[in-house]
């Protein structure tokens, strides 16, 4: 339970990522065919405003497929190998304590601010089909827009040794990174308003989230994940009906 909870958590903080409120201004552009200066003064239209959020609909749930599917690729992978599972298991981890570091800022060099997606620059307004296909774009495209904490849950989410497990991680991500984009369809101006104030606790939000990762890779490294879930457990007021 408490991977499927911290995997929910991800999704919403990889939303504030910097480069994500240019990507998704051009997003809405794209497919209203409005320019954001009419975004910004949209009028009180309810069938405009339910198009948007039926084609945004469609992009998170193209995105989610992808993100899903790669979890239960990442566990099909381990189940494979599961004779290796102490070496993957340390691999795993290690690659997690990395990419924690690199959200604390201690490695790496800062990722890409923004993110443009391909096909996206043509006038006039997209389709349902065409929002649907922007959000496979966006998975496999813009990924290292939110990569290190995507990257991380998907490992742990291999780490798992199990297909199903590891589709439900990243189900829970993929809905905790398409709850605010639903929001930002209905609320636009005021979705991006309270970005841009959660970007001034982004230091905060990131030192949180690293020492999370951190603690995760290490457990997953020493193959002491359930300790995790246990104490998770026991904090919990209640149970949901979900494994884990």
């Amino acid at each position: 339970m408490s991977l499927y909870l911290l995997s929910f958590l991800a999704g919403i903080v990889s939303f504030v990522s910097p480069c994500i409120i240019p990507m998704l201004s051009g997003y809405f552009t794209f497919i209203t065919g409005l320019s954001l200066k009419e975004l910004r003064n949209l009028p009180d239209n309810k069938e405009l405003k339910k198009e948007i959020f039926l084609k945004t609909l469609m992009f998170v749930l193209a995105f989610t497929i992808i993100f899903t599917l790669a979890g239960g690729a990442a566990g099909a992978f381990s189940k494979l190998l599961k004779e290796y599972k102490q070496v993957l298991n340390f691999i795993g981890g290690a690659a997690v304590i990395l990419l924690a570091l690199n959200i604390l800022g201690l490695i790496g060099k800062k990722g890409p601010d923004h993110c443009k997606i391909p096909g996206a620059e043509g006038k006039g307004k997209a389709s349902y089909l065409k929002a649907f296909g922007i959000g496979i774009v966006f998975a496999v495209a813009c990924s290292h827009c939110i990569g290190p904490v995507l990257y991380s849950i998907l490992i742990m989410a291999g780490s798992l040794g199990s297909i199903s497990s590891g589709m439900t991680v990243m189900f829970f991500f993929s809905t905790g990174l398409a709850i605010p984009y639903l929001l930002a369809s209905l609320y636009m101006d005021k979705i991006i308003k309270a970005i841009h104030r959660t970007w001034q606790v982004e230091k905060t939000v990131n030192l949180v989230l690293g020492l999370i990762m951190l603690g995760m890779g290490v457990l997953i490294m020493l193959d002491k994940f359930t300790l995790l879930t246990a104490f998770t457990a026991k904090l919990l007021p209640f149970k949901l009906p979900i494994g884990m």
